[in-house]
Order: C-alpha cells, then sequence, then structure tokens
C-alpha cells in the first residue's frame, strides 16, 4: 500500500461499484431538460451569442462540426475572428457537400 492512497493496487474504495445505469439516468434526464430549455430558448440565445460574442459562437460551431479532424491542430487563438470563419466554412463544406446548386 502506497503512503499516498488509502487502497491497495487494484482495490476499490467501493466494491460494488457504481450502480448500474445510474450515470446513464442522470444524463438521460439531463438531456431531457437541456432539449426543453433549446426547444423553449435555443434560437434566440444562438443568434444573441453570434452577435455578441462570435469567437464563442465559432468555438460552439466548430466543437461540432471538427471535433476529430486530424487536421484541426491549429492554435485558434492566435487566429482572426475572419481566419476562423474562413477556416470552418472551408470545413464545413469539404465534410457536408452541398453539391452544384
Amino acid at each position: 500500500m502506497s503512503e499516498y492512497t488509502r487502497f491497495r493496487k487494484g482495490q476499490s474504495g467501493n466494491p460494488a461499484g457504481r450502480p448500474k445505469g445510474s450515470r446513464n439516468k442522470l444524463t438521460e434526464k439531463f438531456l431531457v431538460d437541456i432539449e426543453k430549455d433549446w426547444k423553449k430558448h435555443g434560437k434566440e440565445v444562438l443568434e444573441n451569442v453570434r452577435i455578441t460574442a462570435p469567437g464563442v459562437y465559432l468555438k460552439i460551431v466548430s466543437g461540432l462540426i471538427v471535433k476529430d479532424d486530424p487536421e484541426n491542430k491549429q492554435d485558434t487563438e492566435e487566429m482572426s475572428i475572419e481566419d476562423a470563419r474562413d477556416e470552418l466554412i472551408r470545413k464545413f463544406n469539404s465534410r457536408y457537400p452541398i453539391g452544384d446548386a
């Protein structure tokens, strides 16, 4: 037993563990509440963020679009809003092509 821990290696402080599905129940309830709130306020809040904090807006959108993109290695802190927007649009268009309109 290490001097920094109360338990031996491989020994849990809660041998019974977390009840099966307890995390999922919390997540499900949270997502239901988020959905209700989004249906009531989502569009207005999103528009407000876009206008008042465009950097936050881009961060939200890019988090949804380029989450596991291997190209997404740039430090966006040093990019201008315009460059970040252009890069986001480029990645969005390459991932979700609209086709010839």
